[in-house]
Order: structure tokens, then sequence, then C-alpha cells
């Protein structure tokens, strides 16, 4: 998703190969993760979060402007 999105905010061809893991890093890395925010929820955080998209777009923004 996030080399996707960079792709989508640089206007540029998206040129993705998947490589996957050699057998001997299988179980010890994750290809995927994802937060659970059920504690922070419970916690009372109830404040909307930047969508990943949004959030690149807004760092590749500031970035391009620092050039």
């Amino acid at each position: 998703d996030v080399a996707r999105s960079l792709f989508k905010v640089l206007s540029k061809k998206e040129t993705i190969e998947y490589i996957p893991f050699d057998k001997t890093l299988e179980g010890k890395y994750q290809s995927f993760t994802q937060a659970d925010l059920s504690g922070l929820r419970k916690s009372g955080y109830d404040a909307q979060f930047s969508s990943l998209e949004s959030g690149i777009a807004a760092s590749v923004a500031a970035w391009q402007q620092q050039l």
C-alpha cells in the first residue's frame, strides 16, 4: 500500500514486483502489519486518524517543498 501510494502521489507508473520471503525468514518477519487500536479506543481516544494515502501525500508534499 505504501509503494502504491507513493507511485500515485508522484504521478509515476506503478512498477511493483513482489518478491516472496526467503524460506529461512518465514515465521521470523511479517510482510503485513496492522495496529490493534482497541486499547487506545477503550482509553477514550476517539479522534479520527489520517488514512495511509493522505499521510503519504502530506509527507511527500512537505518533502518536495524542502527541495
